[in-house]
């Protein structure tokens, strides 16, 4: 039997696999009741990773309705001074563990935590296309490997 030109040519097409692994029962995992909780468990991975003082890193906390952690994801990376976001990155990995929420974070080598002018733009960004989707940003923090933190919900720079 000979293969029509339609079946030939979907032959040539990629198979996209769609997945999310849950590793930890719902009971199980951590809740976030604020910025102080989330900065805890940013703090340890930045830490326990070498991440802090080398360049910037973006990561986000996966959260879903109770906000509790289905899963902490990297969406950039960059040098001692910024950071490259792949935005729909973090959007697509958000729908895939159904997330509900997510809080955004990133490390300033420097130990500056003053957020710059792109921080709060990518920020508000972000919320604007979570928002789109009906998944909310619950905050943007930035780290310093000293153990401090400054939350931009906390600050009014969220909007």
């Amino acid at each position: 039997m000979k293969k029509s030109k339609l079946v030939a040519d979907l032959m040539h097409i990629a198979e996209v696999s769609v997945g999310y692994s849950v590793k930890v029962k719902a009971k199980d995992r951590k809740k976030i009741e604020g910025a102080s909780d989330a900065h805890e468990l940013l703090h340890f991975w930045y830490e326990n990773t070498g991440m802090y003082e080398q360049r910037e890193v973006m990561t986000a906390l996966l959260l879903d309705r109770a906000n509790k952690v289905l899963g902490l994801i990297k969406i950039g990376e960059g040098s001692a001074t910024g950071c490259v976001v792949d935005e729909q990155y973090l959007l697509r990995a958000a729908i895939l563990a159904n997330a509900q929420a997510v809080i955004i974070a990133h490390n300033h080598p420097s130990g500056n935590l003053k957020p710059s002018v792109d921080d709060i733009k990518l920020s508000n960004k972000l919320k604007k296309a979570g928002k789109f989707i009906n998944i909310k940003v619950h905050d943007s923090i930035i780290l310093s490997s000293d153990g401090e933190f400054r939350s931009l919900a906390n600050e009014g720079e969220l909007k």
